[in-house]
């Protein structure tokens, strides 16, 4: 049998983990996901600015923090000249949420910084 090929997130956390979106859908997503978190994570760049999304269990009691959202949207920064390092900010959640609709929505409007052409 040949070997599969997994997204970093699915070798981290399993290959049933589900995220709840398509990443297709989103491929400005890099995927950081790190055995020693607590979830899968991602991150984005928006005008210089970087963003990690969290995306945590779908089941509250699955979760190291049950209280927390499954959805999770921090600031970030690049701490590596290097090479790419994204370290969460301490600020507040830009965004949090369980709605799958609510964070592709915020995704959708967060990356989508074409202008808009008036005719």
């Amino acid at each position: 049998m040949a070997d599969e090929l997994y997204a970093q997130y699915q070798e981290e956390f399993g290959a049933k983990f589900d995220l709840g979106i398509d990443l297709n859908d989103f491929p400005d997503l890099v995927d950081k996901s790190y055995c020693h978190d607590v979830a899968p994570s991602f991150y984005f760049n928006v005008d210089g600015q970087y963003y990690t999304l969290w995306i945590d269990h779908e089941e509250p009691a699955e979760r190291e923090f049950p209280e927390a959202k499954r959805f999770t949207i921090l600031k970030a920064y690049n701490d590596d000249e290097n090479g790419i390092n994204i370290v969460n900010e301490s600020e507040p959640p830009v965004f949090e949420t369980e709605s799958v609709e609510e964070i592709q929505d915020k995704l959708n409007d967060m990356m989508d910084t074409r202008p808009i052409l008036s005719m």
